[in-house]
C-alpha cells in the first residue's frame, strides 16, 4: 500500500569552482539518498501538480553572505537550480529505503 508521494529535487553541489547535481541516473531507491525532499503529497497527481508550481529560488543577502560561492557565481547557481527543478521527481514514499 502506498502511503504517499514525495517530491524530490537533486541536491546542488559546488566543488572545484563548478556547480553540479546529485546523481540523476536513478535505477533504484538508493540513488535518491542525495536528493532533497521538498514536499509530501497524498496522491501522485498532487505531487506532479506541485512540480509545475516550482519557482526559481533567488538567494537573499543572508544566503549570499553565508555562501560566497553563490555570491561569486549567481548566474551559474541560477542555471543549476533551474536544472535541478527540471529534474524534480515524484516517488512513492514506500519505494524509498529508510535512512
Amino acid at each position: 500500500m502506498i502511503v504517499g508521494w514525495l517530491l524530490l529535487i537533486p541536491q546542488i553541489y559546488h566543488q572545484n569552482n563548478k556547480w553540479s547535481l546529485s546523481q540523476l541516473n536513478n535505477k533504484n531507491a538508493a540513488d535518491y539518498s542525495g536528493w532533497n525532499i521538498v514536499g509530501k503529497y497524498d496522491s501522485e497527481a498532487g505531487c506532479k501538480q506541485a512540480i509545475k508550481g516550482l519557482i526559481p529560488q533567488t538567494p537573499d543577502s543572508s544566503i549570499l553572505a553565508a555562501h560566497p560561492e553563490i555570491a561569486a557565481d549567481q548566474k551559474g547557481f541560477q542555471d543549476i537550480e533551474k536544472h535541478a527543478r527540471n529534474n524534480a521527481r515524484c516517488i512513492a514514499a514506500d519505494k524509498l529505503e529508510p535512512n
